[in-house]
Formats: C-alpha cells, structure tokens, sequence
C-alpha cells in the first residue's frame, strides 16, 4: 500500500531596499533577509557586480537591477525579489562642495606636504586609467600671463578608492592654464623654461598614483658660446633619441591638454 504524504510548506518574503553607492565604494552589501539560505544576481556586473554574500561591487555611474533568491526547503518555498542599485560617480562633489579642509599629500618636489581646499579654485574630473571611477584634479591659479601664474599655479589629483577620497599628488607648475594632459590613459605634468623642461607621467592604479614616465632635458651653456643638451629618463641619462623615443610613447598636444572649470 501507498501513502502519499502532502507536505504544506509556507511561503516567504525577501525584505532588501533600494540602495545608492558611489563608484568605488567598498563592502555596502544589500542586506536582504529572508526565512531560508539566499543568493545574489546582478543584471550589469559591469556598472556593479555583487558577491554570494550580498557585498556590491560599484565599478561605474549606472543603475542595475539586483535580484535576490530565498531557497527552497522542506518548510519554505523559494521566493524572488529584485531591487534597484543606483551607482553615482560624482563622489568628487564631496570635495567641491567644501571649501575647507587640509590634505597630507605626497609632491614631486618637496616630499609629502599639506596643502588647503581653500587654495583651489579650479577643477577638472576625468577617468584617468578607464576604471569607472572618476579622477578630481583641482588647480588654483589659471591666470592668463605667466608673470601671475608663477606665483600660484598648483594642481592637487584626487582618487576614490573603497570608499575613500584619496589624495594622490600636489604639483606646483611653471606655466599658465594648465600645460597638463590626459593621454592614455596617463595624467601628464609638463613644465620648463628656455633652457629646461621636465614631464612627468602618472596613473592610478588601486587607488594608488604610479609614476609611468619621467623626462627632464637641461641646456648646458658654454662660456664660449653654445650649448649641449643633457637628456634624461627615469632619471637615467639618456640620448637624444632614446629620449625622443620614450615620450612618443605618451604623445600629447593642446588638443588633449586640461580645461578646467571654475568652482561654483
């Protein structure tokens, strides 16, 4: 004889929100609860993946649906949810919006300094190495003479990294409006006078600024009359053409040097 034995198992819900996370944002999970075991899909796991545990992974500015399955057991029936995940890339707006606050900031020239939000006053926001995070570079004076320039004409690179704006780099130019470039994904620092010319070439990688490149050529002038050129990379004295050789790797021109816009 057969017995047949009908097993009523409940139904349940999944409770989980609708979230807002920044590209670049570290360990914000769902947070969805339900009676039974649950696991995770993302409908664009390149704008934002999302882990067995429910832990996002906001990679670029996008919106994505996150479904949510409670398993079925003997008790429970299986059940869905889905909710939406809006991922901003205007972190940089924190820093904009401010206009105080002190930053302790590695610098070519002098070692790690402090530099004042309040000295900028100028602004630019790019993904320098394709990642889906944006970049801030803040610059101070754009003054169209190189007279005033000299006297303040500062750039400050910022990153967002797991959820923290990172300061990466000060830099204190030599000419007006800029003479910095994006190429490549690399950020290009150029500066020099007649006689000298240096260029440094950067990117960000981990939430960490990597030095790809640096040039620098100086005239030695002879008392006779003349002068020879001295050429060097990575700080390494080269030729000439091995000089010329590793700046093409990186070509630049005015049509990809920086403008910036003004702070509001």
């Amino acid at each position: 004889k057969t017995i047949t034995v009908k097993v009523n198992r409940k139904n349940q819900s999944i409770s989980a929100s609708n979230k807002t996370v920044y590209a670049g944002d570290y360990g914000k999970k769902i947070s969805a609860k339900a009676k039974t075991s649950l696991s995770y899909k993302s409908s664009n796991p390149s704008v934002c993946g999302v882990s067995s545990n429910g832990t996002l992974t906001p990679k670029r500015a996008g919106t994505v649906k996150i479904t949510v399955y409670a398993k079925a057991t003997s008790k429970y029936n299986s059940a869905k949810r889905t909710v939406t995940v809006n991922v901003r890339g205007d972190w940089y707006k924190r820093v904009l919006n401010q206009d105080y606050g002190t930053y302790k900031v590695w610098s070519p020239d002098e070692g790690y300094v402090n530099v004042y939000r309040s000295d900028f006053q100028y602004y630019k926001t790019a993904d320098i190495n394709k990642d889906g995070v944006q970049e801030l570079i803040l610059a101070t004076n754009r003054a169209p003479h190189a007279f005033d320039s000299q006297l303040d004409n500062r750039i400050l690179l910022f990153t967002y990294y797991k959820g923290q704006v990172k300061p990466l780099l000060c830099y204190d130019g030599e000419f007006p409006r800029g003479h910095f470039f994006l190429t490549k994904n690399v950020f290009v620092i150029a500066s020099g006078v007649s006689n000298i010319f240096e260029a440094f070439y950067y990117t960000v990688e981990n939430g960490r600024l990597v030095e790809k490149l640096k040039l620098y050529s100086y005239k030695y002038y002879f008392q006779q009359g003349g002068g020879r050129w001295e050429y060097s990379v990575n700080n390494k004295v080269v030729t000439e053409k091995v000089w010329n050789n590793a700046r093409a790797k990186y070509p630049y021109s005015s049509r990809n040097e920086i403008t910036f816009s003004k702070i509001l």
